[in-house]
């Protein structure tokens, strides 16, 4: 039973009483206020209860307990909320049994245990063998069709049709394939990250490239969710890019379905499938190429190899904002500026703050950034006394501004701001929505702490959710916080500095970030990196001579053995991958555990740390050459932009795949918890492979 008055409990007292109490200074309602607190606490926890005796409703940490009432057993519990849960697995137990064994139970099993998308390939089905002529497979013929292109792109790729000889070596490894007892599981590690109506980059003339950066990053498919556990999975049901070939012959599918991966506007018009031309656009740099020819009614021409587009000759080549496209990249996680959700980790209470919503459709407050900071400025230099204000822009658009000299962001004393990409919304909202957005700032940014030196409580600046391609710069003054959450500052085009020998009280956070070098006077007391990617591939150093610096479960990148972390005092330093020396002055104080970094680094005391474990009473320089080669981390690329950026390869050692404290991986992808996803479904394949065969597990991405 509820009432909506808050004083329920006050309210179900006799009038009379009530009077009396407030005669009396109302003790009364005081005393009921307190009680009613706790009377919803209780509450709070009956329908808890309640909902804890459905498995789509319980608490994360009762799902182990109702998976052992099934038998679910001997899977690691992980935790990483908002990334891995065992709920479906568990939810799941009694179809999987039902279904056991099935080439369409194990997809399901593999997806629900991992989180990944699966596509299961029984090998056997693609030996070439001998037909018996009562079970004729037409499909299944020794010699492929060279005509028939598509098929042959896909040649072993988990959506090969084409027979092959037998392998004898064992799937188990990897090493083979094709055999009688063999089960293949394709796992596609990255995820796809549709972002609606950004600005994409001019090329010159007629071309264009999707990505807002300029930078050629291939289109990735959208999945789509499949229909029911027994549908085995397609091209279209998995993350990965999208070929030329298949776009062709499906783009209906992948430009004009209600989750296209691609979308064009021109002049605030959604251009359709048919005036939509799929080719390949790899060479448009080469001398005298030309656009390709269009067919009736076509208007561009794009490549999703390469991420180009062309407007076709015919028509008007859009001018400066008529253009728009929606798009969908691949990364391994929530890290950067991306348009993944941010609601849990952005504050999102507009309460009492001052509000600038910036928009370039006339939407919003202001149509740029650099009167959104006037306003802001011009607000919080009014201010009686300490200011809460938030910039929201509600638009994933790129805006070509430099928040520098006479637009430099101030923040006064006891002041807060929030610069956020969030959608839109009207003035009577009071909480913001951080799901899907994305701005692009193409320029530098410049803050400035305007308190006086002697205060104690400088004002603080957060940046959520944007794509910042230029320098972020801290200038002389007194600045309390500089926080980036899931913020990108373009590694090779943009970087952290703090320059001045002033901000004594700076305190700078990174937190699932990505960042190019970072350079900090002396006077900055604290820099904290969390779960962030520092890219110093460009030739800086990450610079903190004076702070006291903490790195935890990030990784930090540089020009083979020359990057430099110099700093005076290392706190903490745990679960990271140095490409380059750590250099620490002050090594009587903090640690540096599970961590990968050279071993002439000079740091505090280590624990576990690689290559150190290994080298550990190893005397043989030959053989010490060769451990500190084989332990060197390894990834799919180290070129921003790529998809695979920053993630660990599976030929990496497996010290530093599985060298974090609680057995996952090093470096800023630990939270992803590769490792124990990887052993849930080893030992879930144990109760529902059929007997006789044997599985292998293969990564695409």
């Amino acid at each position: 039973m509820s009432w909506a008055n808050e004083e329920r409990l006050y309210q179900l007292l006799p009038a009379i009483y009530r009077l009396r109490d407030h005669d009396k200074g109302e003790p009364l309602r005081a005393l009921l206020s307190i009680i009613q607190s706790e009377v919803e606490t209780v509450e709070s926890d009956i329908e808890g209860l309640y909902e804890n005796w459905f498995i789509e409703t319980a608490a994360e940490w009762l799902i182990p307990y109702i998976g052992d009432l099934l038998g679910v057993r001997n899977l690691h519990t992980i935790d990483s909320a908002g990334v891995y849960s065992l709920r479906a697995y568990v939810a799941n137990t009694l179809r999987y049994r039902q279904g056991k064994g099935t080439p369409a139970v194990l997809e399901q099993l593999a997806d629900d245990i991992t989180g990944w998308e699966a596509r299961v390939v029984e090998f056997f089905q693609l030996l070439g063998t001998t037909q018996y002529l009562n079970h004729l497979r037409p499909d299944n013929v020794r010699t492929p069709d060279l005509r028939r292109t598509n098929q042959l792109e896909l040649l072993d790729s988990p959506f090969d049709k084409i027979a092959h000889t037998a392998e004898v070596r064992r799937i188990r490894t990897r090493q083979g394939r094709y055999n009688i007892p063999n089960v293949g599981l394709f796992l596609w590690r990255l995820q796809s990250y549709p972002i609606q109506h950004i600005t994409p980059r001019p090329a010159g003339g007629r071309r264009f490239r999707l990505d807002p950066l300029g930078l050629d990053v291939p289109l990735f498919n959208r999945p789509e969710a499949e229909p029911d556990i027994r549908h085995i999975a397609t091209e279209r049901n998995v993350p990965q890019a999208i070929r030329r070939r298949e776009m062709v012959e499906n783009k209906d599918e992948y430009v004009g379905s209600s989750e296209p991966a691609a979308e064009f506007f021109i002049g605030g018009t959604q251009l359709t499938a048919d005036q939509i031309k799929v080719c390949h656009l790899g060479e448009w740099d080469d001398a005298g190429w030309s656009p390709p020819t269009p067919s009736a009614g076509e208007v561009v021409a794009v490549d999703p190899v390469s991420g180009r587009f062309v407007v076709l000759p015919g028509t008007p080549v859009p001018a400066a904002g008529q253009i728009e496209v929606s798009t969908t990249y691949g990364f391994s996680g929530d890290v950067g500026g991306g348009p993944y959700n941010r609601n849990e980790t952005i504050d999102r209470s507009l309460e009492g703050k001052w509000v600038g919503r910036v928009s370039q459709d006339g939407s919003g407050d202001f149509a740029t950034l650099q009167a959104a900071v006037a306003g802001w400025n011009a607000a919080a230099g009014a201010a009686a006394s300490g200011l809460e204000g938030v910039i929201a822009i509600t638009d994933n658009l790129t805006y070509a501004e430099n928040l520098t000299g006479s637009e430099t962001i101030q923040i006064p004393e006891n002041c807060q701001l929030l610069l956020a990409a969030v959608q839109p919304f009207d003035l009577a909202d009071t909480r913001l929505d951080a799901d899907g957005a994305r701005a692009h700032l193409n320029g530098n940014l410049t803050v400035e702490g305007t308190a006086p030196a002697s205060s104690a409580n400088p004002g603080a600046l957060t940046i959520d959710g944007l794509l910042i391609e230029g320098v972020v710069r801290i200038r002389q003054g007194n600045l309390g916080e500089l926080n980036l959450t899931h913020t990108t500052v373009v590694p090779r085009a943009g970087a952290l500095i703090a320059p001045s020998s002033s901000n004594n009280r700076l305190h700078i956070t990174l937190y699932r970030a990505i960042c190019g070098g970072i350079s900090c006077s002396d006077s900055v007391p604290e820099v904290t990196i969390e779960e962030s990617i520092i890219d110093a591939l460009g030739g800086e150093d990450v610079v903190a001579p004076g702070a006291e610096v903490t790195i935890n479960r990030s990784t930090l990148f540089g020009d083979d053995d020359d990057l430099s972390v110099p700093t005076m005092r290392l706190l903490e330093a745990s679960e990271s991958i140095f490409m380059g020396r750590l250099n620490v002055e002050r090594r009587q104080q903090g640690c540096v555990r599970f961590c990968y970094l050279p071993d002439d680094s000079r740091t505090p005391r280590r624990y576990r740390c690689q290559p150190d474990l290994v080298l550990d009473g190893v005397n043989d320089p030959a053989a010490r050459t060769a451990i500190r080669n084989r332990l060197r981390p390894d990834f799919t690329s180290v070129d921003y932009g790529d998809p695979g950026y920053a993630q660990l390869t599976r030929v990496c050692a497996i010290e530093i795949r599985t060298g974090a404290e609680d057995g996952s991986e090093m470096g800023v992808f630990t939270y992803l918890k590769q490792p124990q996803r990887e052993s849930n479904l080893w030992a879930a394949l144990e109760e529902y492979l059929p007997f006789g065969l044997e599985a292998g597990l293969f990564f695409v991405n």
